[in-house]
């Protein structure tokens, strides 16, 4: 009887003897480590996601844009309409600009344009104010001066004239090269893929 209570008793004092001390943290560390590992090699495996430097360098829709600082205007403000450029990382050479505009609604003078600094020439600023539309065209010219990414094509400042809500649209069709265009450097191509028009209300 008394070697069976003290076999007992030496069972009892290895079994906690498996659960405490050092040998518990070992084992605790043991599955944090496992668990450290699969985490990891999670983390590796799936795609990391890009920088800021890298998202400059995917490749972009190209496009026109029209931005204005406001929505509505009253009779007599001057409504500041921004053209901007992406060439969705391309070198360009040129664009051209066919704006549309009710000038029932707004007024556009033949100094209203003011060119952007994107390409160094400008050869052509014209206003018609009576058909309502607007072209410009900027290039690289002599200079060969391309223009690659995002920029300032050219400011139009029209004149809020009656109240209504008017429609600016960029002229665009895709494959023809009548309408607004930009022009790649090294194909000589039209590029441009989409536009973002502006409306707005005069009140």
């Amino acid at each position: 009887m008394d070697n069976q209570n003290t076999q007992i008793n030496n069972q009892q004092k290895k079994a906690k003897s498996l659960f405490s001390g050092p040998k518990i943290v070992f084992l605790i560390l043991g599955a944090i480590i496992v668990l450290e590992i699969i985490y990891a090699i999670g983390v590796l495996r799936s795609p990391a996601a890009p920088s800021p430097e890298q998202q400059s360098l995917l490749p972009r829709e190209v496009a026109l844009m029209l931005f204005s600082s406001k929505s509505q205007y009253k009779i007599g403000e001057v409504v500041a309409v921004l053209v901007q450029v992406d060439t969705g990382n391309r070198a360009t050479e040129g664009v051209d600009l066919v704006l549309n505009f009710d000038p029932k609604v707004l007024e556009a003078s033949q100094g209203a344009i003011v060119k952007g600094a994107i390409y160094p020439e400008y050869p052509q600023m014209k206003t018609d104010a009576k058909l309502g539309q607007i072209q410009i065209s900027g290039i690289s010219g002599l200079q060969g001066k391309s223009f690659k990414g995002q920029g300032n094509f050219a400011t139009i400042n029209f004149k809020a004239k009656a109240p209504g809500d008017v429609n600016l649209t960029v002229g665009f069709s895709p494959g023809q090269t009548d309408d607004s265009n930009v022009v790649e450097a090294l194909s000589g191509n039209d590029i441009l893929e989409t536009v973002a028009n502006l409306n707005l209300a005069v009140q």
